[in-house]
């Protein structure tokens, strides 16, 4: 769905928001560098004050009810400090313009959450529950955080003993009385958005778009609806044409920037802006909402939340061949972007792995210049990455000493292993890959041929002999690579035909257990995760030591009695890729 509309062009008001809480954040300042006791016999404790608003509209027009706030907060201290006999000082106010109480994301309320966690202030002044949290789990959280941490929660008019069970109770209905207004709020909203673009094809708001102007109706501006502007739609034109001539998004920036073609924002293009225009469906008339639940069978959905493919009104405004030669180059790329990265990649420990304060471990990724990395991350403490293809293969290792010692753990294995090498149907899945790589490689051919003749009909006889040498190069990696997975797919064959007359001697399980799990990862890295879930309890990660290893506990599960721990000291991470990779790292 789109953003609420606001008339407001979006400098101008985000402009115009910035003033507001600036002036707020004056007024904040102003009142903590004036604050005064009222009894220097009374005790003065620090807390905080909270404000929050639940978007941009709102402070754009409501600047008086964050400041209101801040007045409501001063007050609120003020009254309880004559009440109570102790000077109640606000020494930091968190000004939150903008953003939904419905979750914690937001950066002024994390802030004083930690602040809070951290004893720093002894109460924390609010105008209603509803500044807090719009969900009552949040607020029950927020609670329990204050309580715990003997932080004393304002609310105007609302004295409360956190003892009393009674007003407790009254709090939690307040707390759920605002998150049901604001789910019905919502509610609302994803009405209107979706009855006004399924009648009419308008949406929410009029988002800056190249190619088109906000539609003008008897010199009034009609929110929500587009009018094709035909020089801006000349240019996207040839930005498409200059995208299927040279499949790249990068030759793309570098022909806008060269021409000085930028965005209806007056920026310069990058690859996400082109990427969004060459895909806009704007342009041929279409939209789709609720996209993300087109599968989903209706009987599980609200009637706002239906797929839905919308006719709008402006209709088709560029040449159909055109778009379909672009959607079919922009698939052509992510199809290669895609099959560069391989499959997806299995961690097989995560769900056992854990640091030795019981976080635990999830796998993760990153892209270097050259090559993917792997690792298991620490997400509660930062900088904590293992790699994950040297933590696979020491886990590997382990198992199998372990087997060698366990004869009931060695049929456990057989029995997993038998299932994996006995399974035809992998390679039959494997083989079906392969069979789809090859497709997708003679399309790729095809396109190839299509944009050289785009190049040779476009005259465009410089760009075409530039295009011939990346031609026969590409052509001759194709040819290449099918020669290769016509290779892979035979192989595949023969295997196939040896697992289904293996004679693996499983009786020698114990000298056997390393390729049995190399044939896991191999063929099916779920079932050996499945298996470590079955033989370990948990994997510890201990604390680094001097020589910058680890130590590695290996937790067994044991029918009926104690787990074993196995322990190794010297592998896991070398001193060089951690400050390579982490220099910030604390452990």
């Amino acid at each position: 769905m789109q953003e609420n509309c606001d008339k407001t062009p979006s400098r101008e008001r985000k402009e115009l928001i910035e003033r507001v809480v600036s002036d707020c954040r004056i007024l904040a300042a102003q009142h903590i560098a004036d604050w005064k006791p009222l009894d220097k016999g009374w005790p003065t404790v620090d807390g905080c004050a909270y404000l929050r608003l639940s978007d941009d509209g709102q402070v754009a027009v409501e600047k008086g009810s964050l400041e209101q706030q801040i007045n409501i907060a001063i007050s609120e201290a003020l009254i309880r400090s004559q009440t109570n006999r102790v000077n109640y000082r606000i020494t930091r106010f968190f000004i939150e313009p903008g953003l939904s109480g419905r979750d914690d994301r937001r950066p002024e309320f994390l802030a004083m959450y930690r602040e809070i966690k951290q004893k720093r202030y002894a109460f924390v002044v609010i105008k209603e529950i509803a500044r807090i949290a719009r969900n009552a789990h949040l607020w029950k959280e927020f609670f329990v955080l204050c309580n715990t941490c003997d932080c004393e929660i304002f609310i105007r008019g609302l004295p409360f003993n956190p003892n009393n069970p009674t007003q407790i109770l009254q709090l939690d209905i307040l707390a759920a009385f605002a998150e049901y207004e604001s789910n019905v709020n919502s509610k609302r909203l994803k009405e209107s958005v979706f009855a006004a673009m399924v009648s009419s094809g308008k949406f929410n708001s009029t988002h800056a778009l190249l190619g088109f102007d906000p539609l003008i109706v008897n010199g009034n501006p009609q929110p929500g609806f587009y009018a094709p502007n035909s020089e801006e739609l000349a240019i996207v034109s040839w930005i498409m044409r200059t995208f299927v001539k040279y499949a790249s998004y990068q030759k793309t920036m570098l022909e806008c920037a060269t021409r000085n073609i930028k965005t209806k924002a007056a920026k310069p293009f990058e690859k996400n802006s082109i990427h969004a225009l060459l895909t806009n469906t704007k342009y041929i008339g279409e939209w789709e909402i609720n996209i993300e639940n087109k599968d989903k069978p209706p009987s599980k959905l609200m009637p706002y939340e239906y797929y839905q493919r919308v006719e709008l009104p402006h209709g088709c405004v560029i040449d159909r061949q055109l778009w379909d030669d672009v959607q079919a180059t922009v698939q052509a790329i992510t199809g290669k972007r895609q099959k560069s990265t391989g499959l997806k990649r299995v961690y097989v420990l995560s769900g056992l792995l854990a640091y030795s304060d019981g976080t635990p471990f999830h796998g993760t990724m990153a892209n270097g210049k050259t090559k993917t990395k792997h690792y298991y991350n620490n997400p509660k403490h930062q900088g904590l990455r293992l790699d994950a293809d040297a933590l696979d293969k020491h886990a590997q290792d382990m198992v199998s000493e372990i087997i060698g010692s366990k004869p009931a753990l060695q049929e456990a294995i057989r029995r997993r292993g038998t299932e994996v090498t006995s399974s035809v149907s992998l390679l039959q899945g494997q083989a079906l890959r392969i069979e789809g790589d090859i497709a997708a490689l003679e399309r790729e051919a095809v396109l190839l041929d299509r944009r050289l003749d785009f190049l040779l009909a476009d005259d465009d006889l410089e760009a075409a002999a530039s295009f011939r040498l990346e031609y026969k190069d590409k052509k001759a990696k194709i040819k290449s690579e099918l020669a290769s997975l016509t290779s892979s797919l035979s192989q595949l064959t023969s295997q196939k035909k040896a697992l289904e007359a293996d004679s693996f001697p499983w009786q020698d399980i114990s000298s056997q257990a390393k390729r049995v799990l190399k044939v896991m990862e191999d063929q099916d890295p779920l079932a050996l995760k499945n298996a470590y879930r079955a033989l370990f309890e948990k994997i510890e990660v201990g604390e680094l030591n001097d020589d910058g290893s680890r130590p590695l506990s290996f937790v067994l599960k044991e029918d009926g009695s104690s787990s074993v721990t196995y322990e190794e000291k010297k592998v896991v991470l070398a001193k060089e890729w951690r400050e390579r990779w982490s220099p910030n790292f604390h452990p």
